[in-house]
């Protein structure tokens, strides 16, 4: 909930611009086999990633941000219901899916393709 500031110093210490990183989150109002590769966008009340927008603010529309669904599919219930619990085998099947797609396709990572990275990765599971 508070990596935004530590997330700032590392970038300023390294000179890395906050367009070149990924930030890899979980997603409460997404699916939990669902995923998506997007740039900017709310924070929809992430407590993470309002601590990035706050410490990162002038850079807010640059930050690539992938979003991993964690929400059972049949449970309609507030993500108190949900979040902060162990992961799931869903769960699990979707960061080791993304891990793959992510590892296959690093020469995107490292030349900071992520518009291409991002034809790949939104693309839907078939089952997860």
């Amino acid at each position: 909930n508070e990596s935004g500031l530590p997330l700032s110093s590392y970038l300023d210490y390294i000179k890395l611009r906050p367009d070149t990183i990924l930030i890899i989150q979980d997603d409460s109002d997404q699916i939990e086999s669902n995923k998506k590769l997007t740039q900017a966008g709310g924070s929809a009340g992430h407590h993470g990633i309002n601590s990035v927008y706050n410490n990162l603010a002038s850079y807010k529309k640059v930050i690539w941000r992938l979003k991993l669904g964690i929400r059972p599919a049949e449970n309609k219930n507030q993500s108190i219901t949900f979040v902060l619990k162990d992961m799931t085998q869903n769960d699990h099947n979707l960061v080791n899916i993304t891990s793959t797609q992510l590892y296959q396709n690093q020469e995107k990572l490292l030349v900071n393709d992520f518009n291409g990275l991002q034809n790949i990765l939104n693309q839907r599971s078939k089952s997860v």
